[in-house]
């Protein structure tokens, strides 16, 4: 049993302060930075048993973010806020540039995206967040249109712990920081007199000490308590605090903390204990403390809180989507037969069973008969009805998720009005030639009739199985080609005769379009460029960049290198001080011929700057600090303060343009300073007689 409590110094109480802006009370979420900073108590502890268990598993923590840099979750509510990255960790500054933030999740050994959110890093504390007023919707610039729902992960009988789902924030196609939802959750909470007590369950943590449990309820301020909230940290054991006491206990994959409430004069405090009851509950847990006693990859379990899209705008939450049944319904006499339906990604209730019906005419015109009903798995796509059709039957097939009993979600229903036409079945067609060139295909029955296909890898064909492999044509559709593939097809009627199979081998060399393009202004040795980037297609042989300036879209690089994912552009190719989107589209070369993609979506807008415009003011303040602040054109531009002139001595303090100004406080003042440098990232210096 691990025995954990509560410190509420002055001290201690502000380190850890900055949590309270992330409290279920729905106020505007602020930086966590130092939300969470251990006891000295604790990090010893941590250094003396926790440091060496990781060594000893294995654990790795690269990928997690340094402070300030952070990502910190708040599952239940389904909202992320990711914190820094712009620069003053020490590791890239991506203040003004586009990162992608993913909810991943292993189901049965395979790594399946949940959710998806394109966000531009402010440079300020706040990076930025999703699924937060104020913030991104998951979705933003994604192909996945869903509100994931973020879990926890879970233990079995034998001990065993399934990790909760990954975050993963990547530039590009580079991941640049993860963290993993930590398991910490409050199951109840309950109030006698002056007493509260708190459970929950814990498990999975590597360090045994990274949890704390919070109230927060602003009205304690003018309670004994005299702050915002009350808190249990681990290590510590009972601890008596102004105003209340608090202890936590660990025991085995639950906990439990008891908080006692008492007046100035030490008398039991029944009403403090209701307004802190009445307050917002949560437990933090987090996968990693750093040698500061920071908390990083920090998840914060709200009780009572409840998930999906922040607004009505947002994309449905992953538990209201439906599959999504492609159209293809075909039949004989006596049989019915249908393409697959697909779960969209990112749902919560995968589909089971489809649903088959055949409806027929009654004496009265607004009822009509079921006269076949069937459900089958989702492995079957094919029933045989004893009754078999008549002309006038409508087919309606659906695909059903049933949990429980009851129909969860189902998508729309397909329908097809049969009717009885019996041919000679002829071998269908193809719009593009065996050993053709194209995107897509389109298949053709000469007479009209139903067609089934099969589409396979490389130049050898399966054969077309009705019912088991074979896909239903619809008429008039084009089949997309990927690399070289090979169609065998075949027509047939309601009586069942089927044709001979006709086949097709099809080579697509285009290219698939190319994602993730961003632009961000950069200096190299001085000089300074827009750099675009993007994620290299598989199959490509190189890459063309556009630049587009109001209505003019011009050609400004062509690289030849099928793994490159940027180039940088700058005088004389752009204009000083003008406005560029870019595109990029990939090119394959097949047979001697260059066959280009399908143009990318452009990126954001970058001013080009040759050189940047800085200005700046210095001031001394009660000559104990240096103040230098002004305003710069390029936003993101590290500004650096030398203690020399030209960039010599050593740099005093810096800081990032955001908003097109800069603030830079420095403080003491170092002795002997005559001449400081005022220099940018982007090319601008100055030397300034101090």
């Amino acid at each position: 049993m691990i025995k954990v409590g509560i410190y509420h110094s002055d001290a201690k109480h502000k380190s850890i302060n900055k949590i309270n802006n992330h409290s279920i009370l729905s106020q505007i979420s602020k930086s966590c930075l130092s939300c969470l900073k251990l006891s000295n108590h604790t990090n010893k502890m941590f250094a003396k048993f926790v440091l060496p268990f990781i060594s000893l598993m294995g654990f790795v923590s690269a990928q997690l973010p340094n402070f300030p840099d952070n990502i910190v979750v708040f599952p239940e509510r389904d909202f992320i806020t990711v914190e820094g990255f712009n620069g003053i960790s020490g590791v890239q500054s991506f203040a003004g540039e586009q990162l992608t933030l993913q909810v991943v999740r292993n189901i049965n050994g395979v790594n399946v995206l949940q959710g998806e959110a394109v966000a531009t890093v402010s440079g300020t504390d706040i990076a930025f967040e999703v699924n937060h007023p104020g913030g991104y919707c998951w979705g933003a610039g994604s192909t996945l249109q869903a509100t994931p729902d973020i879990r926890r992960g879970s233990i079995d009988a034998n001990g065993v712990v399934t990790p909760g789902d990954s975050l993963i924030l990547r530039h590009g196609a580079d991941i640049i920081a993860s963290t993993v939802v930590q398991n910490g959750i409050i199951t109840d909470r309950n109030i006698l007199d002056n007493v509260i007590t708190i459970q929950g369950e814990v498990f999975g943590l590597v360090d045994p000490l990274a949890i704390e449990a919070r109230i927060v309820a602003p009205a304690l301020r003018i309670s004994p308590v005299a702050f915002r909230d009350v808190r249990a940290v681990p290590g510590l054991g009972v601890v008596v605090n102004p105003g209340y006491s608090a202890s936590l206990e660990i025991h085995g994959n639950t906990w439990n903390s008891t908080m006692t409430f008492f007046d100035d004069l030490g008398n039991p405090d029944p009403v403090t204990a209701s307004i802190a009851f009445a307050g917002a509950f949560s437990v933090s847990t987090w996968q990693f403390t750093d040698v500061n006693g920071n908390a990083q990859g920090l998840t914060i379990s709200e009780f009572g809180e409840a998930g999906g899209p922040m607004t009505a705008n947002c994309p449905p939450y992953a538990g209201t989507l439906q599959p999504i049944f492609p159209d293809g319904v075909a039949y004989t006499s006596d049989s019915i037969y249908w393409n697959p339906a697909v779960d969209q990604l990112g749902t919560n209730f995968p589909f089971n069973y489809y649903d088959v019906e055949v409806l027929r005419a009654t004496a009265d015109p607004t009822k009509s008969a079921i006269v076949g009903a069937a459900r089958v798995d989702r492995n079957t796509r094919t029933v045989t009805l004893a009754s078999g059709l008549q002309t006038g039957d409508v087919i309606e097939v659906r695909a059903a998720q049933i949990y429980g009993g009851v129909d969860q979600v189902t998508s729309a229903r397909k329908k097809v009005v049969f009717p009885l036409t019996v041919l000679d079945a002829q071998v269908p067609t193809f719009s593009v030639a065996d050993g053709g060139v194209g995107r897509t295909v389109a298949l053709n029955s000469p007479q009209g009739l139903q067609i089934a296909y099969t589409i396979t890898d490389g130049a050898v064909g399966t054969a077309v199985a009705l019912g088991t492999n074979a896909l239903i044509y619809v008429d008039g559709t084009e089949i997309p080609i990927t690399n070289t593939q090979t169609i065998q097809a075949i027509a047939f009627d309601t009586a069942g005769v089927i044709s001979a199979a006709a086949s097709a081998t099809i080579t697509n060399p285009y290219p698939a379009q190319v994602t993730g393009v961003t632009a961000t202004q950069i200096s190299i040795a001085g000089v300074n460029k827009i750099r675009v980037a993007w994620n290299a297609i598989t199959g490509a042989t190189g890459y063309k960049v556009y630049a587009i300036a109001g209505n003019v879209k011009t050609l400004v690089s062509t690289i030849n290198v099928a793994t490159a994912t940027n180039t940088d552009i700058g005088t004389p190719t752009l204009s000083n001080n003008v406005a560029y989107t870019f595109t990029v589209v990939a090119y394959q070369v097949f047979a001697g011929v260059a066959y280009d993609g399908i143009s990318s979506l452009a990126s954001n807008a970058v001013v080009f700057v040759s050189t940047d415009v800085l200005t700046y003011t210095v001031r001394f303040k009660a000559n104990t600090e240096l103040r230098v602040s002004g305003t710069g054109s390029v936003s993101g531009a590290i500004i650096s303060i030398y203690s020399g002139p030209n960039k010599t001595g050593v740099i005093l303090g810096s800081g990032a343009v955001t908003n097109n100004a800069y603030d830079i406080r420095i403080k003491p003042i170092p002795a002997g300073i005559v001449t400081i440098t005022v220099a940018s990232s982007m090319g601008f210096t100055a030397n300034v007689v101090v």
